[in-house]
């Protein structure tokens, strides 16, 4: 795995420095650490919007009742009708 820690830099600061003044101003873990961070902010934001979208949190809500009223089946009987469907048509 390559060391990438530009994704953490402001532009303006990226744009003056080079891949290699980069990687000598961080550490691998903290690069690592960094990437870590990056994904949990990814993972925060991602469920904002979700909570903030009425219509996916109705669906969200309405998929739990599904399953917990037993009316789900399980993948794999799910993935066997998409390749019949799937074959059907000749694809």
């Amino acid at each position: 795995m390559g060391l990438d820690p530009e994704f953490a830099l402001p532009n303006r600061v990226r744009d003056r420095l080079t891949r290699a003044e980069l990687t000598g101003i961080l550490k691998r873990e903290e690069v690592e650490l960094l990437r870590r961070t990056r994904d949990v902010l990814e993972e925060i934001l991602e469920t904002m919007e979700i909570a903030l979208d009425c219509r996916a949190l109705r669906s969200l809500r309405e998929g739990l009742r599904d399953m917990r009223s037993g009316r789900v089946r399980p993948y794999a009987d799910f993935a066997k009708e998409l390749r019949r469907s799937h074959d059907s048509k000749g694809y």
